[in-house]
């Protein structure tokens, strides 16, 4: 059905094809039938047992052979096909088509591709596309050679992995490898190799064997290598090399690599350090000699049992036994033993002797001549004595020993007691970590029983994030045997609450020094470690009372400042960082000064409780001030503890005495003048009395001016520091506050954060009402403020009608709430006119760490601005 609907032009476009290839086989001489008189073409084609593929110009195949119809048997028929289609299930041509690329440069195509089977990819195929010219050099066709190369490309991936694990053996195998050129010069030289000799590979590629040998041995090494010239081509032998540490034994196995010619290509090598056997084997020959001296003078007892009698004892056996060495031989060998024993031990011995395996370490009671008994470990093997089967042994005498584990048992029994009833956890673990002994108090800590607790591992106890350093501090106790291990964690009960203890870890070693298990002393300090935290939070409010103190404050330990707040460094012009571990000779005047000071006020706090002094200090600039000074040691008996130095600038003070002082000494004078003159002008008395009067009310009036000063510099400190309209800080001193507070939050993460208010439409408030009435809305917003906020929080006119509040220990969304309390409180406060402005447009932001106060107040005031865009009488938090 369907021929029969091809139209007309698809059967003649097909008749034009088949005259086409029939014109092809033509011009190649190629008679489809056959019918070639001499070979037939089908019989030749098929005799080759490669593929055979002819294809047209449009690359379809005309002609096959028996090996490509059996390779693609799945994709037939082939013939009038494309080869895309028949050999790659392509639609399309190839990309880079080798066979377009024959025809199109007349050029023989060489590749190598894949060979796709029913299932997909099958073998591998080498191809050679050959082009076939018309007589006017035109590629009328192309001719395919194909070969299965896929057994040679299997060989050739497993010669590739092969080299590869080679490779890799060569390089991490433990064992040292070498390759040299006949001459003796190294090709190759393993990673082990180079770190024996302490050298590079490049330092040893192309270097002679002969320097890295030992001069004594230098001759045997050339004669050996000469060896491997001929049958059987290997050669062991033992030379000193010269390596990182010094002449060294060690082992070569050396084998020549022998081309087809039979010459030598290459030796290759394996080597290993035998330092150690070397000098095993030269003890052992000094062993050997001393053996019978060694046995006549050992303290272990050594004996020889053949048949029933023993046929030599040494001296310490015969001390063991406690009878001589004739009495020995004379008896049977199970008689010396206790009369429970005999018959067993008779029997280990006889058995031994005829090839059997008792035990070869028992140990047995002796009975001594006199009645006691004796204990021996006694370690036996067979052997050939005079040519007879023989039992060779030697024995201890561990009748001490037995005493010791007869009270090991009782220490044990102790131990177990004062265990269980220990008030503190105690548990055991072996060395992966895994608890094999707890006692009630560990289980009441974490209140699990005991089969929920043994067999899991340490770490299981720790909450999930602290893992890793659990299994840290369990190898840390491991890689130090010597040393008890001690650290405070927190472990998870069973109900899942928190328990801090402070945890001993001590190794328990084997008889040979190595660690066989650990045991684990806990503490529950869950109290304690709460008071460290409320100690922890005094300490930080300690911190905030000395940043913000109006005095300057330094704690020194030996005359070092530990701690100085920021008045004490601005008053010396330093900054706190550059005092902090400094000696206190950098603030005086002079060592004369620091010498002094020391010995008269310094020493003076351990029989005193406070010492108020006023004294001159050096400030970094070099000048001169005075200071009052009141230090307190921390304790008295040990002043190296500390002591509490508060200091006030009296500099300006002191500069009025002085002047006081030098005025009193010129009115001293005058009176001493009026007193000369007195004498003889004493008619003119009363008059000086008079001036002396007036000196006087001058001298009370200047005092009385003076503490009229001071009292103005402390209502001026006050009125630097506040706005006079709103009795809010003024923008100065937040920024001193602000800078403050900045540094605190960074140096210990608390939170801060800022308010930025703005009135609203205030301009067109002033312009309408005039500014008075103006004053009297920011005044009214300053009584708000002021009654809104905590002790803690911080009020200020930033300037005209802008607000600052800054909120330390708040984050950002507790302070959101504090500002929408202060908008609505404002809100509701009544204005005469009605008209003025009651709403607010409030920022809040909360500080971010390494960000600047300009940045801080930035992100703030972009935050009121957005309440401003949005409708104003808002409260935005910045991002």
């Amino acid at each position: 059905m369907k021929d029969e609907r091809k139209t007309k032009n698809d059967l003649l476009r097909e008749l034009r094809e088949l005259r086409l290839h029939a014109r092809l086989l033509e011009t190649l001489g190629i008679h489809p039938g056959g019918t070639d008189a001499k070979l037939p073409l089908r019989h030749m084609l098929d005799a080759i047992h490669d593929g055979i593929t002819l294809m047209d110009r449009d690359l379809t195949v005309v002609l096959t052979n028996s090996t490509v119809d059996r390779w693609y048997a799945h994709a037939m028929p082939v013939l009038g096909r494309k080869c895309h289609d028949v050999f790659l299930s392509r639609r399309t041509p190839c990309h880079d088509c080798p066979s377009l690329r024959a025809m199109e440069t007349g050029a023989v195509q060489h590749y190598e591709a894949q060979r796709l089977g029913p299932e997909g990819p099958d073998g591998w195929l080498e191809v050679y596309a050959s082009p076939i010219m018309d007589e006017e050099g035109h590629a009328v066709a192309v001719l395919e050679y194909s070969r299965d190369i896929t057994k040679r490309r299997q060989a050739e991936e497993a010669l590739s992995r092969s080299e590869e694990n080679y490779r890799l053996l060569v390089e991490n195998q433990a064992d040292m490898v070498v390759k040299f050129d006949p001459q003796g010069h190294i090709l190759f030289a393993s990673p082990a190799l180079c770190r024996a000799l302490g050298r590079s590979e490049a330092q040893l590629i192309g270097a002679h064997y002969g320097p890295l040998v030992h001069p004594e041995d230098r001759p045997i090494a050339e004669a050996g290598f000469g060896t491997l010239f001929a049958p059987p081509y290997t050669l062991t032998s033992r030379t000193r090399v010269l390596t990182s540490s010094g002449w060294r034994w060690q082992q070569w196995a050396l084998r020549a690599v022998v081309d087809v010619r039979g010459e030598v290509d290459e030796v290759v090598g394996t080597g290993r350090d035998i330092e150690e056997q070397k000098r095993a084997e030269t003890a052992l020959q000094e062993s050997e000699t001393r053996f019978r001296t060694l046995t006549e003078t050992a303290t272990a007892s050594i004996f020889i049992i053949q048949d029933e009698h023993i046929v030599y004892i040494n001296p310490a056996g015969e001390r063991l036994c406690g009878r001589s060495r004739e009495e020995l031989l004379s008896i049977l060998f199970w008689e010396i033993v206790h009369p429970d024993m005999r018959e067993t031990v008779r029997a280990y011995g006889l058995a031994r002797q005829k090839g059997e395996s008792p035990p070869s370490s028992y140990e047995l009671e002796i009975l001594l001549p006199s009645g006691q008994t004796r204990w021996a470990d006694l370690s036996v093997t067979s052997m050939e004595y005079r040519g007879a089967p023989a039992v060779i042994g030697t024995a201890s005498d561990i009748t001490e020993r037995r005493r010791a584990t007869l009270a090991l048992r009782d220490s044990e029994a102790r131990f177990r007691s004062v265990f269980e009833s220990a008030a503190v956890g105690i548990a055991l673990a072996d060395t992966r970590g895994v608890l094999v002994d707890v006692n009630h108090t560990f289980l009441d800590m974490l209140g699990y029983e005991a089969h929920e607790v043994l067999g899991r591992s340490a770490s299981d106890f720790a909450f999930p994030e602290e893992v890793d350093v659990s299994e840290a501090n369990q190898r840390r106790a491991l890689a130090a045997p010597s040393t008890p291990f001690r650290t405070e964690r927190r472990y998870r009960r069973k109900d899942g609450s928190e328990l801090w203890a402070d945890i001993s870890v001590s190794p328990i070693l084997d008889q040979n020094g190595r660690v066989s298990a650990l045991m684990a002393v806990l503490l529950d300090i869950g109290e304690a470690k709460r008071a460290s935290l409320a100690l922890n939070e005094t300490l930080d409010e300690l911190d905030s009372v000395l940043d913000n103190s109006l005095v300057g404050i330094a704690v020194m330990r030996d005359r070092i400042i530990t701690r100085v707040n920021s008045r004490m460094a601005d008053m010396l012009g330093y900054t706190a960082q550059d005092l902090l571990e400094k000696s206190s000779r950098v603030i005086h005047i002079s060592d004369k000064h620091f010498e002094e000071f020391g010995q008269v006020y310094h020493r003076r706090l351990d029989r005193t409780q406070f010492t108020n002094i006023e004294y001159p200090l050096m400030r970094k600039d070099g000048r001169e001030i005075w200071c009052r000074l009141a230090g307190k040691a921390i304790d008295r008996s040990n002043l190296s503890r500390g002591v509490v130095w508060c200091v006030e600038d009296v500099t300006e003070e002191k500069k009025a005495q002085q002047a006081l002082r030098q005025y009193a000494k010129d009115l001293f004078r005058t009176k001493q003048q009026v007193e000369e003159s007195a004498r003889r002008l004493a008619a003119i008395i009363g008059e000086l009395d008079e001036k002396n009067e007036r000196l006087e009310m001058e001298i009370t009036e200047r005092k009385r001016v003076e503490e009229a000063l001071r009292e103005s510099e402390l209502r001026y400190r006050e009125l630097s520091i506040r706005d006079e309209l709103t009795g809010l800080f003024n923008a100065r001193h937040f920024f001193e506050l602000a800078e403050a507070e900045i540094r605190r939050t960074t140096r210990y993460g608390h939170p801060l954060s800022l308010i930025f208010i703005d009135l609203d439409d205030f301009k067109k408030f002033n312009d309408a009402h005039g500014h008075l009435a103006g004053d009297k809305v920011l005044a009214a917003l300053g009584r708000v403020l002021s009654a809104s906020i905590r002790d803690t929080d911080a009020a200020f006119r930033y300037g005209g009608e802008e607000f600052i509040i800054l909120l330390p220990e708040t984050p950002g969304k507790e302070a959101m709430l504090q500002a929408d309390r202060v908008r609505e409180a404002f809100r509701g406060i009544t204005f005469t006119p009605a008209q003025a402005c009651q709403t607010l447009s409030v920022g809040v932001a909360q500080f971010k760490p390494g960000e600047t106060l300009r940045e801080f107040i930035h992100r703030a005031d972009q935050a009121m601005y957005r309440a401003k865009n949005s409708g104003k009488n808002q409260c935005h938090l910045a991002d």
